[in-house]
């Protein structure tokens, strides 16, 4: 049976395992809470991080989601996630730990006797990312970024499962196309598609352009940002809600259904 830092974890069940970092002033415990998914079949361990960075949130809803939508009846191996990985940065919503001034996505692995940042960190190296098989660590960007994957490879087997599973996390685009090539598809593929997308004007207004108003319509993007318009400023002029859901569920059908067929030919069993 799984165990996490002594913690039994058994198969089929959701268990959580807090690792104590220290005490606060009022000699209260600092804890990191992990919770480990743990399939009924054997398999590799994935852990999941996220709010190394207090302001980051959106990681922690993600793992949240992943812990209750995955079915352990059908899960081979186990999913370990940590919502929050530096709790004290994200009570003071802090991007870094306040006490020590220390960004936690530098320290690792830490150490045991060090300032409080560096040892949650090793707490979390120690326990969680030595009994894993793969690591993915959330961050959070603010719209109309682009989400990136990050990942260190090298020419050995290691490094062709991490590009494997950095490619196959990008699906449509990123299952096409290999991470050293990253740069390349931002300067020739995400830039032009952000900065013709709407996100920076509405698209009933490029009605001054005439018909070359509808080839805007070709970029997915264009749907989310008169999306996101619509949710944040109902008042701006909008495109037509008929086509708006249109364009949305057509892109979406489109794009899930190219990067599933090729997520498939890449996923690592």
């Amino acid at each position: 049976m799984f165990e996490l830092a002594g913690t039994r974890c058994p198969e089929g069940q959701k268990t959580t395992v807090s690792l104590k970092a220290g005490t606060r002033e009022d000699g209260s415990p600092i804890e990191i809470h992990a919770v480990v998914l743990s399939g009924v079949k054997r398999g590799p361990t994935l852990l999941l991080t996220a709010l190394l960075h207090g302001t980051e949130l959106a990681g922690a809803e993600t793992i949240r989601q992943v812990l209750d939508h995955v079915d352990p009846s059908a899960l081979a191996g186990r999913v370990v996630g940590i919502p929050v990985a530096n709790p004290l940065a994200f009570l003071e919503h802090a991007q870094s730990t306040l006490r020590d001034g220390l960004n936690m996505n530098r320290v690792f692995p830490g150490q045991p006797s060090g300032s409080i940042t560096q040892r949650m960190a090793h707490i979390i190296y120690t326990h969680c990312v030595k009994a894993a098989d793969a690591v993915i660590d959330f961050h959070t960007n603010s719209y109309p970024a682009v989400h990136w994957v990050i990942a260190k490879t090298a020419g050995d087997e290691l490094g062709t499962k991490t590009e494997g599973m950095a490619r196959a996390f990008g699906l449509t685009l990123g299952t096409q196309v290999q991470p050293r090539f990253a740069g390349l598809l931002f300067a020739v593929v995400l830039g032009p598609m952000m900065l013709f997308g709407c996100a920076y004007y509405p698209w009933a207004q490029l009605k001054a352009i005439g018909a070359f108003q509808y080839l805007f319509l070709l970029n997915p993007l264009t749907f989310v940002s008169e999306a996101m318009r619509l949710a944040v400023t109902p008042e701006a002029p909008q495109m037509p809600l008929a086509l708006l859901a249109l364009g949305l569920v057509g892109w979406l059908a489109a794009f899930a259904a190219i990067g599933t067929r090729a997520f498939e030919k890449l996923a690592i069993l």
